[in-house]
């Protein structure tokens, strides 16, 4: 599959990253996107950095066994900011995923 005809996966601890799916689909309309709302596990902000790190690693995992081409989480507010970071730790060690799964991902800052 090419690369372009692969989905963006997206994740959230809730319903939270819902406006992340609209963002890009009012802003990219021929993509297609992977969701995975993490209620198993919601909410975040009662979590330690450890589980956050788990939650994310886990969630990032699946996302990519789906093939997707990119991974997009939104940006938490003040009061989930310690999910956030967790996440973005998580996200910029690329290196904790096997060579096959990391290859052709980079980080994208806004």
């Amino acid at each position: 599959m090419a690369l372009s005809d692969k989905p963006i996966g997206i994740f959230d601890s809730g319903l939270g990253g819902l406006t992340v799916v609209k963002a890009v689909l009012e802003n990219m309309p021929n993509e297609n996107i992977i969701y995975l709302g993490d209620s198993l596990n919601v909410p975040y902000g009662d979590k330690t950095s450890g589980q956050i790190t788990e939650f994310a690693f886990n969630n990032t995992k699946f996302l990519l066994s789906k093939g997707v081409k990119a991974i997009a989480i939104r940006q938490m507010p003040p009061h989930e900011e310690r999910s956030c970071n967790a996440l973005i730790s998580l996200l910029s060690e690329l290196s904790l995923l096997p060579a096959k799964e990391r290859q052709g991902l980079q980080k994208i800052k806004k």
